[in-house]
């Protein structure tokens, strides 16, 4: 069974997630590839960014190889644009439906390992704030859970 201040932080990365998707509702295929001024990237790009972005937070976590589809990484890395692309990248559909099960997917590998969350998180922010200000441990955890609640997990 989940402890409740674990399913508020699902819930508030279910709600974060919902908005993003209400947000494209009804951009075309089209508009998903216009890189507008002065940005370095597209809609398409900043969905599948997210996508692989989570993953990668997690896997960081967890030390764990993310699960993420191949050409991801090189599609929407840090430092990739789609101005880059060399290959057809997934349908702005696809992206959609892959960022809407997602967080069931994390709920259902995850929820019952978020106590060794709150271990790795305790012992980066100690490490952390030996090397730069404290400020800099949001940097580095998993945004999406913590956004709001970043002191749940130690209630």
């Amino acid at each position: 069974m989940i402890k409740a201040r674990h399913e508020v932080l699902f819930n508030q990365l279910n709600s974060y997630r919902n908005e993003l998707l209400e947000t494209v509702e009804g951009v075309t295929e089209r508009e998903a590839d216009i890189i507008p001024e002065p940005f370095n990237n597209n809609i398409r790009w900043n969905l599948g960014h997210v996508y692989l972005d989570q993953f990668l937070w997690i896997a960081e976590v967890n030390k764990e190889k993310a699960a993420v589809p191949d050409n991801f990484h090189s599609w929407f890395g840090f430092g990739t644009s789609p101005a880059d692309f060399d290959t057809e990248t997934p349908a702005l559909e696809t992206l959609k439906s892959m960022l809407k099960q997602q967080p069931t997917y994390i709920k259902d590998m995850f929820s019952s390992r978020l106590e060794e969350l709150k271990k790795w998180l305790f012992l980066l922010l100690l490490n952390q704030s030996k090397k730069r200000p404290v400020s800099a441990f949001f940097r580095f955890i998993p945004r999406c859970f913590l956004m709001s609640y970043p002191f749940q997990i130690w209630q």
